[in-house]
């Protein structure tokens, strides 16, 4: 169910950020749930990361911290606007990868074009 909402390189990038938010928006997740996933991933993902260079490289690099915390905004506040979670999470990662430095605001409005 995760992989049919998120891409396998979102998913490494919700893992190693921590953002069991994120996952928790995949139906059937819960909080405690996306915390156990992370938990139990989180290991793999760090020695598995030199046979998941592809995948990482597609998503041009790991989020920080910071973007992540605007990826989930502007994920949060198109949801709120009534567009579907998947296509607003694939679009919000493809503008901060275009513009890492973006504020919040600024990514929703790209978004708000995109979508």
């Amino acid at each position: 169910m995760i992989l049919s909402a998120l891409s396998p390189a979102e998913l490494v990038n919700v893992i190693s950020t921590e953002n069991a938010n994120l996952l928790k928006t995949v139906k059937g997740i819960g909080l405690k749930t996306a915390q156990r996933v992370i938990v139990d991933l989180k290991d793999k993902i760090k020695t598995g990361a030199a046979s998941a260079g592809s995948t990482i490289g597609s998503l041009g690099g790991m989020l920080s911290a910071a973007n992540a915390q605007v990826q989930e905004e502007a994920i949060a506040a198109l949801t709120m606007l009534g567009f579907a979670q998947a296509p607003s999470q694939k679009v919000v990662l493809a503008i901060l990868k275009e513009e890492p430095d973006a504020p919040v605001e600024q990514v929703i409005k790209l978004a708000l074009k995109r979508l």
